[in-house]
């Protein structure tokens, strides 16, 4: 898949990508990982598997940072990052690719996506743990108190589980929000050079 990938040939029927990897995981990779802002895809706790004669899969994994949730700093609601992953560097490259993440993430955002179905879940999770969420405190201690803070006082913290969950929701939609504004922009990453050396 890389030698493909990392080719001249990258993006041709016979020798491309597409023949190593499900082009369609790829993008919903592209596109959980944007609209989450899960800065640690693609470098860290990145995971991908293979069916037995089947093509290379991506898995989403490892949200602890996403949704502006990272300790040390703010993550700006502006800007894409995906495009600077390793093999996204290349994929972006293929007008054909971000075309295909354009059009998922518009459908996407007409169902699963939408504001409603996200704040939907949100409630629906919340209301079927009920009782769950005090007794994990109990049992763990409610990470929240000043006395079982570990981190360090210049780190970012969250004051309650209700705040926590406050955040999520409102930066999930604040950046699907500016995605919907933006989302078309992706299409200056896949503008090649005539020189394709100058595409690696």
């Amino acid at each position: 898949f890389e030698k493909a990938l990392y080719s001249f040939d990258y993006d041709t029927a016979r020798y491309g990508y597409q023949n190593y990897i499900d082009v369609d995981s790829f993008v919903d990779y592209f596109i959980i990982n944007e609209v989450t802002q899960n800065t640690d895809a693609g470098l860290y706790s990145t995971y991908f598997y293979k069916d037995v004669s089947g093509k290379l899969k991506m898995c989403v994994w490892d949200f602890n940072n996403c949704c502006d949730n990272y300790i040390e700093d703010q993550t700006p609601m502006a800007g894409f990052f995906m495009q600077n992953r390793p093999w996204y560097f290349v994929l972006c490259k293929d007008e054909a690719f971000m075309e295909k993440v354009i059009t998922r993430y518009h459908q996407l955002r007409k169902g699963i996506l939408s504001e409603e179905a996200v704040e939907s879940y949100i409630a629906g999770v919340q209301s079927y743990l009920g009782p769950a969420i005090e007794r994990n405190f109990e049992k763990w201690g409610y990470s929240f108190l000043p006395e079982k803070d570990l981190l360090y006082e210049d780190e970012r913290k969250i004051g309650s589980y209700e705040a926590a969950v406050e955040q999520y929701e409102t930066r999930l939609v604040r950046r699907m929000r500016w995605m919907d504004e933006h989302i078309e922009d992706l299409r200056s990453y896949s503008h090649e050079s005539i020189n394709k050396k100058f595409n690696h």
